[in-house]
């Protein structure tokens, strides 16, 4: 028996590189073509795990995944959903540590109410705020009380978790800045404000504009003019709204957000404002500016008086 032991050893030498070589070919060989998401739950056994992410029934593969659990210590996996995308090693590697899938949550600038449900809805998110419940909201509108930025999250986060952080981060970001509000604007209160802020936001996306701009409605709501402006008119027809703002829309009594018919700002937010908003209407002072045009470039035109205003109307919106 002795002089057959070195053979024997050798044999079983041999025997374990094949089964490690098989192994480790195995562990690193491609799960599927396609990547794909998958989520383990809680007490997922390892033959279910086996089952979910990787097709073959072959018994011996099966085995070869059964041994590499215990040799590369996989035992312990995390719950949760992860992205299935490279070789078996590198997966279970993930499912170890507890790497699995994060998503993005895009409060977009200047969104309001409809799309944002639209959005949320596409989300894996657990919605336990249906209708914005969770947010005390100001007649019944969530716009104003959200700051756009980008939020993420784990598959089947509450919703309410990331709605009250983009709450709470706008309240502290007003509370800053109307500190620095100066002695001339006519704001009486933060939520005039973001009120405003609102309206800017859908006035312009360029930041040194949004600064004149706010110039200019701070200026009308010191002299005690009308806002006019369409993106608040336009709110008020929505969902509904076709894309054109007609003459009967301009003297609508009903809309409550019809500012060329009612005094000062609107009831609520018409929309998502962002910091550089927000500091528009509240930081800014009036400007010696009462009308500006679109200029179909992209940009406005700023007018002192009524007449003005009506040829720079002429020049650039009636070709």
């Amino acid at each position: 028996m002795i002089k057959y032991l070195p053979r024997l050893i050798v044999i079983l030498l041999l025997a374990s590189f094949t089964l490690y070589g098989s192994l480790k070919s195995f562990y690193n060989n491609k799960i599927k073509i396609e990547t794909f998401t998958y989520e383990v739950k809680p007490n997922t056994s390892i033959l279910d795990l086996y089952d979910g992410i990787y097709e073959s029934n072959n018994l011996f593969e099966k085995s070869l995944f059964l041994l590499g659990i215990y040799l590369f210590d996989f035992r312990t996996i995390q719950a949760g959903e992860y992205l299935i995308d490279d070789n078996l090693f590198k997966v279970l590697t993930k499912m170890k540590l507890g790497e699995t899938i994060t998503y993005k949550f895009v409060i977009s600038d200047g969104t309001n109410k409809f799309d944002l449900s639209l959005y949320i809805d596409s989300l894996k998110l657990n919605n336990d705020c249906e209708d914005f419940s969770c947010i005390d909201l100001v007649n019944d509108s969530i716009e104003g009380l959200l700051l756009p930025d980008t939020y993420f999250f784990k598959s089947n986060t509450n919703l309410s978790l990331l709605l009250n952080k983009s709450s709470s981060e706008l309240k502290t970001y007003v509370d800053m800045i109307w500190r620095d509000k100066p002695i001339d604007n006519p704001l009486k209160s933060k939520y005039e404000g973001i009120i405003l802020a609102s309206i800017i936001e859908k006035e312009s996306s360029s930041i040194d504009e949004k600064m004149k701009i706010g110039g200019v409605f701070l200026n009308r709501l010191k002299i005690k003019m009308r806002l006019q402006a369409d993106p608040t008119i336009i709110y008020g027809l929505m969902p509904d709204f076709n894309g054109d703002i007609t003459k009967q829309d301009l003297r609508d009594k009903n809309n409550l957000y019809n500012t060329y018919v009612i005094e000062s700002l609107p009831p609520t937010p018409i929309s998502m404002p962002t910091r550089s908003s927000l500091d528009a209407a509240i930081t800014n002072s009036p400007n010696e500016y009462l009308f500006f045009v679109a200029d179909g470039k992209g940009k406005h035109i700023f007018s002192k008086t009524y007449n003005e205003h009506l040829e720079y109307v002429n020049l650039y919106q009636k070709k």
